[in-house]
């Protein structure tokens, strides 16, 4: 991956804008990073809004897909984490680095390498990407 990004890196990103204005501190999942390309990223939560807390990969569930992280397991999450795969992020490597470099966002640790191969290869299962996409996962 391009830059110091790799596959599943977490990065916080204080006061993330979502598509209706709206605006929350959130921990997304980088999932790929080309040079010169768009980093593509996930957001994730630890609200469960309904959704099973059963490892893995969950396609078409009513609310979009996502993938389920147990908290705790070494290279993973502390705590439960529901990684949206509905909804990935195209993120402007500029603007990226220009929040960077304002401290507003940060790598905070990487996803254990297996772990996050089987988020990004959920991703490119789940009828939620576009072949464009799923181009700029490595």
């Amino acid at each position: 991956m391009g830059g110091k990004f790799c596959l599943g890196a977490v990065v916080k990103w204080p006061d993330f804008e979502f598509e209706d204005s709206g605006s929350s501190d959130k921990l997304l999942v980088i999932l790929g990073a080309k040079p010169g390309q768009p980093i593509i990223a996930v957001l994730t939560t630890t609200k469960a809004r309904g959704r099973p807390a059963v490892a893995g990969c969950h396609f078409e569930y009513e609310n979009g897909s996502f993938y389920f992280a147990k908290g705790g397991m070494s290279g993973s999450f502390k705590v439960d984490t529901w990684v949206e795969l509905y909804r990935p992020q195209e993120i402007d490597p500029a603007a990226y680095h220009d929040r960077e470099h304002q401290e507003r966002a940060w790598v905070v640790f990487n996803l254990r390498p297996d772990f996050a191969a089987g988020i990004r290869n959920c991703l490119k299962r789940t009828p939620d990407i576009s072949d464009y996409l799923i181009s700029l996962l490595q």
